[in-house]
């Protein structure tokens, strides 16, 4: 998952340490493996030091300190604050009325594969979570994937994937007619359908293109089911 905090924070390691230790000659009692020597006269730490970290010593390597903050733990208190921010202030996504259960399901299901750094990156906080948040914009081929997953996962692959369907009309339905046509809509798909679609929606181009092949494709499908509900679609090449 693309998180704060997954990457290594270099500037825990530490330095290579100076020294004008006599080099070792072989055979000497010296532990060998000590002294990792990445170009001549440039020994790494100072390992070489025989009053050195038994640990050090032990494993051939300087010791680092594991007592920091362990990243995966600032991960998930920081993404489960996303995802409960959005969870509670909607019960509705684009219009897709769903349950507390739902909407939690749903927000991780959403969030969780876009992850922390891209929302931050965007500046989505916590606060503003639910205004700011812009799935079709933020997402990847990768979390693409990951959303339609989740989403179907959460029971709720083919609703969120007949929302699509007033996008592919030629006629300007009203609120009505939105809501007849996603019904329609749905009641067509099964799972694999709904998540071959939201992958295709969510999938971003990649070359430039205003639409990447699998949107396209997407597209392309979704107005042929909207044509058998009885509404224009918008025409395809």
């Amino acid at each position: 998952m693309i998180a704060m905090g997954c990457g290594s924070d270099e500037s825990t390691d530490d330095p290579p340490a100076e020294t004008d230790a006599t080099p070792v000659a072989p055979g000497s009692d010296v532990e060998a493996t000590t002294g990792m020597v990445d170009e001549p006269g440039n020994p790494e730490a100072s390992a070489t030091s025989t009053d050195a970290d038994e640990s050090t010593v032990s494993t051939g390597s300087t010791a680092t300190d594991d007592t920091t903050a362990d990243p995966d733990v600032t991960v998930i208190d920081d993404l489960q604050e996303y995802i409960d921010a959005l969870a509670a202030t909607t019960d509705n996504f684009d219009g897709l009325t769903t349950t507390p259960e739902e909407t939690t399901c749903a927000a991780t299901a959403v969030l969780t594969p876009i992850g922390v750094e891209v929302l931050q990156s965007e500046n989505v906080s916590v606060e503003n979570v639910d205004l700011d948040l812009d799935v079709m914009e933020f997402a990847t081929p990768e979390s693409a994937v990951g959303i339609a997953d989740g989403l179907v996962a959460c029971g709720l692959g083919p609703r969120f994937a007949a929302a699509f369907a007033e996008g592919e009309t030629a006629e300007d339905l009203d609120e009505a007619g939105q809501l007849e046509l996603r019904d329609c809509v749905q009641a067509m798909l099964d799972d694999t359908t709904a998540q071959a679609l939201l992958v295709g929606y969510l999938t971003p181009s990649t070359t430039g293109a205003t639409w990447s092949p699998e949107r396209a494709d997407a597209g392309l499908r979704m107005a042929g089911m909207v044509r058998d509900c009885g509404v224009d679609p918008r025409p395809y090449p």
